[in-house]
């Protein structure tokens, strides 16, 4: 029994120990969003073909950012900087959370076309482009689609033998093949309803030239899924009825009598002839104003000049 739980526990420990890389997406004025890496570091080391194990050895505090400055996208490995501090350096205010998936990048769900363009290149020793064409539309997802969360480049091309990287936040690397004959996928996320990519196929025959084509592919959103509420509430209120609860007007109302008001007093209503006393108007108490024929004979008062002797010239 010992032996078994020290089997099985090599046999987890690898998965519980495996480590994840933090990822930040930042632009300049706009801060940061972070989230967990969907390879752990070993798996970023294979993929991209580091032999010194950069990522694995790389410190927990360690912070793997894709930043867009001037419209162009840059890489590098913050190993200073706190999460809060990397989105103040970029203009956020500082709050930060990891989210499972990045929410900018996510294409909708819905009614997905793909297009593939005319190959460019080489005809190879006797095959015809019609072959890479007809390889693609057998491994390329179309119709009905609902991407996953997050979303993947390897969602693009139904095979599990294409290995994927992530290059950019918006942009992945399919490889598939081997030395001989290979294929490599370079897949861009333009928007929401959008994704466009080129494949390169390269065939290698001993004492020739590489055979080299180039294909180029879109995805293209029609109609975008409409949202479904996820509560179907007429089955809810089916599986719960409302109780059969009477309403209060359908109850006998009882026998209460009305309290009315205290009779009131016998109280004479005032009529429009008020019997308020009468209002008796006053006379001026002025002196009456005679008309103009009648006025007194009042002598003028002028006044008296006096005797001031005139100075001639």
């Amino acid at each position: 029994m010992k032996r078994l739980l020290v089997a099985l526990f090599l046999m987890i420990s690898p998965i519980i120990l495996a480590k994840k890389l933090i990822l930040a997406t930042c632009e300049m004025g706009n801060g940061c969003t972070f989230q967990l890496s969907e390879l752990d570091a070993t798996e970023y080391d294979i993929v991209d073909g580091n032999t010194e194990n950069y990522y694995a050895n790389l410190p927990e505090n360690a912070i793997v950012v894709d930043v867009k400055v001037d419209g162009n996208w840059e890489n590098y490995v913050e190993l200073e900087m706190s999460r809060s501090q990397l989105d103040k350096f970029y203009g956020g205010d500082g709050f930060t959370m990891i989210y499972p998936f990045n929410p900018n990048f996510q294409p909708l769900d819905g009614q997905w076309k793909i297009s593939i363009g005319t190959v460019v290149g080489d005809v190879c020793y006797g095959q015809t482009s019609n072959l890479f064409k007809s390889m693609l539309e057998g491994k390329s997802q179309s119709g009905i689609v609902t991407f996953p969360k997050p979303f993947h480049g390897r969602f693009l091309m139904n095979s599990s033998d294409v290995k994927w990287m992530r290059i950019r936040p918006n942009l992945y690397r399919g490889y598939f093949g081997n030395h001989a004959m290979n294929m490599v996928f370079i897949a861009e996320l333009k928007n929401e309803k959008l994704i466009e990519g080129l494949i390169t196929v390269t065939i290698r025959v001993p004492t020739k030239e590489d055979c080299i084509n180039k294909i180029p592919i879109s995805y293209t959103c029609v109609k975008p899924k409409e949202w479904e509420d996820p509560v179907d509430w007429d089955a809810l209120e089916n599986e719960n009825p409302k109780p059969n609860v009477p309403l209060i007007e359908n109850d006998p109302k009882p026998n209460v009598p009305l309290i009315e008001d205290d009779p009131k007093p016998n109280v004479p209503y005032l009529e429009d002839e008020d019997d308020l006393l009468p209002v008796v108007p006053k006379e001026d108490d002025l002196l009456p104003v005679e008309p103009k024929g009648n006025q007194p004979n009042v002598p003028r008062i002028e006044d008296p000049k006096p005797n001031v002797l005139r100075i001639e010239d």
